[in-house]
């Protein structure tokens, strides 16, 4: 088993741009759950692994994929933590079959942290939501630091980016907004299964353009002194409600 080269070193560090990922069509993942992840879900995506040459990782050893050794040098080369991982891998970009028009789905307007992003996804994948559809000014789903806050979600969960306005055209789901002047949610809420929750941005919310297309508009009643929530903590709270009934 090779050491990877200083040129495979430095092409790993570029995946950490937007615009090298989606020249290669690939993306980069670190640490043990997220790989043990990917083998799990999408093994066939799987380009490249590779670890620390003193790391007994169990999967170092797969015949699906090249394997390569690094020095502890290297680590911090690749990765995009304060406290490297010991293993790492490529993976190409992941496709999910399209879903019907129909069921519970999340939209996201905007959002611009990868870690809201990663929340929202992982908290997707908690209650079942398989479909994000962000707008294409919604922060790359393949970020390093979206990719962790996932916590492995990113390969259960498809994100399409898409023209959220074309999108709400053409579905046949209503359209719930969260806005800070909706109405309150209540155990006398009702709404329609077949809905798209529309998320907006951390400090603007739903785009104008977006809101006529709302069916309805929700808030979340607070009890203190806080301005809002964050959108992260948010969507949480509404699925939370909308996956109940």
């Amino acid at each position: 088993m090779e050491y990877a080269s200083k040129n495979i070193l430095k092409w790993l560090r570029s995946l950490q741009y937007l615009k090298i990922r989606n020249k290669e069509q690939c993306f980069l993942i670190e640490g043990e759950k997220l790989i043990n992840e990917a083998i799990q879900f999408h093994p066939k995506k799987i380009r490249f692994l590779f670890y620390l040459d003193t790391y007994n990782y169990p999967n170092m050893a797969h015949e699906a994929f090249k394997v390569y050794k690094l020095k502890k040098a290297d680590l911090s080369k690749i990765s995009s933590m304060k406290n490297p991982s010991k293993c790492f891998a490529v993976l190409d970009f992941i496709c999910f079959p399209k879903k019907g028009n129909e069921g519970l789905a999340l939209a996201c307007d905007n959002i611009q942290d990868p870690g809201n992003f990663g929340t929202m996804i992982r908290t997707a994948d908690w209650f079942n939501i398989d479909t994000i559809f962000a707008s294409k000014n919604t922060v790359d789903k393949y970020n390093s630091k979206v990719i962790q806050s996932t916590m492995g979600s990113i390969f259960r969960v498809n994100v399409e980016y898409v023209d959220l306005k074309e999108t709400f055209k053409e579905t046949n789901r209503k359209i719930i907004g969260t806005t800070l002047n909706g109405k309150e949610l209540t155990k006398q809420t009702v709404f329609d299964a077949d809905s798209i929750i529309l998320m907006g941005n951390e400090g603007k919310g739903i785009s104008d353009d977006l809101l006529p297309f709302l069916d309805a508009e929700f808030a979340i009643s607070g009890k203190g002194f806080a301005e809002s929530l964050n959108v992260g903590v948010a969507t949480g709270i509404f699925l939370a409600f909308f996956t109940s009934k």
